[in-house]
């Protein structure tokens, strides 16, 4: 892909993967995309390729142009941690992240407050603050959520 996003080059199976959910998004095939992997020049660690139809590429446009998303994903960069991951996402503090991350490995609040040493109660308002910037209000909602996004990205 160029600097704009374009594809220039690519494998003989991406081509037909983009083609075929551009007509899928365009309401004219079945394909719901799929992944791939891409060996390097350097041969260092494949990336990975996820295609998808995209009713509207451009979300902030009103021409409503369909066509495919790719997803690339390079296995040799930095990744962040979750807890990283849910302060950046969510907008959440370090002390809300921590305890956000803690529960959707599937600690209880107890156990929470042991690990960070903290009481009872500031967990609770730290669960509290979570819930409300995540927009849930169960904590089953909560660990859902996280695990739906910030957990997929770890």
């Amino acid at each position: 892909m160029d600097r704009q996003g374009c594809v220039i080059g690519a494998n003989k199976s991406l081509c037909p993967m983009i083609a075929a959910a551009c007509r899928t998004a365009a309401g004219c095939g079945s394909s719901a995309g799929g992944s791939i992997l891409i060996d390097r020049k350097n041969g260092g660690l494949p990336n990975t390729v996820s295609v998808s139809p995209s009713r509207q590429t451009n979300p902030f446009s009103a021409a409503g142009q369909s066509g495919a998303v790719l997803f690339i994903v390079d296995p040799e960069s930095g990744r962040e941690s979750v807890v990283e991951s849910l302060r950046r996402l969510f907008g959440l503090t370090p002390a809300e992240a921590a305890l956000a991350g803690l529960l959707a490995e599937g600690k209880d609040l107890n156990t929470a407050c042991d690990e960070l040493r903290i009481l009872r109660t500031t967990a609770r308002t730290h669960l509290r603050h979570v819930m409300a910037k995540l927009g849930v209000r169960r904590q089953a909602e909560l660990v859902s959520t996280i695990l739906r996004t910030a957990g997929a990205l770890a």
